[in-house]
């Protein structure tokens, strides 16, 4: 069976946290455009694996090819309006304020999405769409802190993708990396010292008590082996002696070889 090809990401490609942080840093900027007193807003991402329609008791925004849209509800769009303007909470609007509410929502998230186009890299030219079915491969929710207004966007693969690539484009690590073998050469490894070792049943095992002696297959002159990261490295031997702070190893042979 041939699995289906998936779009290549590069090695330093941001993580979908941070595009979720990205997100939620662009609506929080076009928040302090639009809103006398902006509230924080929170941002959660849930993934998508077919296609989603919209029910109708949303009012819906995409662009022409359908990649990026979004979704509020008619309270979340008259609680933006109300606090674009200031109203008093609690209010009951007539018809008349409806209709403002409404001009004045479908501007302000006609606004976030230009701003959310750019982010995104895609086409900025949005339109309303009824019984809309979203094909995004992401689903992210934009909800104010409070009780306020919430969003739903849908952003497909490929938009994802070319956020996360341009984002890390210029990205660097902290320090240069050199050439593989230097890279490897600043790696630490543990080493030791196997003093020697001895062949017991279990039986022997489990009696042992404190006062004990196991006789090793060493004696107290002989060189020892030198152990790395845990395993004995067989061709590295040493002696060990007393120093002032502590035990040290004196090689005697080595025989490390650089691959």
């Amino acid at each position: 069976m041939t699995l289906p090809a998936r779009p290549w990401l590069p090695a330093n490609a941001l993580a979908d946290a941070t595009v979720q942080a990205m997100v939620r840093d662009s609506a929080m900027n076009w928040a302090a455009r639009w809103l006398i007193d902006p509230r924080d807003i929170i941002a959660s991402t849930q993934k998508v694996s077919s296609p989603i329609k919209i029910s109708d008791a949303f009012t819906c925004w995409t662009n022409a090819t359908g990649a990026l849209t979004l979704a509020v509800d008619q309270a979340s769009a008259i609680k933006l309006a109300a606090q674009m303007i200031g109203a008093p909470a609690g209010g009951k609007p007539n018809a008349a304020d409806l209709s403002l509410y409404h001009r004045l929502a479908r501007d302000c998230c006609l606004n976030l999405l230009s701003d959310l186009a750019a982010l995104f890299g895609c086409d900025g030219d949005f339109r309303e769409a009824k019984q809309h079915e979203a094909n995004g491969d992401t689903k992210y929710t934009l909800a104010f802190a409070a009780g306020g207004p919430s969003f739903d966007l849908y952003v497909d693969r490929a938009l994802m993708i070319y956020a996360r690539q341009s984002s890390a484009k210029g990205a660097r690590p902290p320090i240069p990396l050199g050439v593989l073998g230097e890279a490897i050469g600043r790696q630490h490894i543990s080493v030791g010292a196997a003093a020697g070792g001895a062949t017991i049943g279990l039986d022997d095992l489990y009696a042992l008590a404190c006062g004990d002696v196991i006789v090793l297959d060493k004696a107290l002159d002989d060189d020892v082996r030198m152990t790395v990261n845990g395993h004995v490295a067989p061709s590295a031997t040493a002696f060990i002696r007393r120093s002032e702070t502590g035990l040290e190893l004196r090689m005697t042979q080595t025989g490390f070889e650089q691959t």
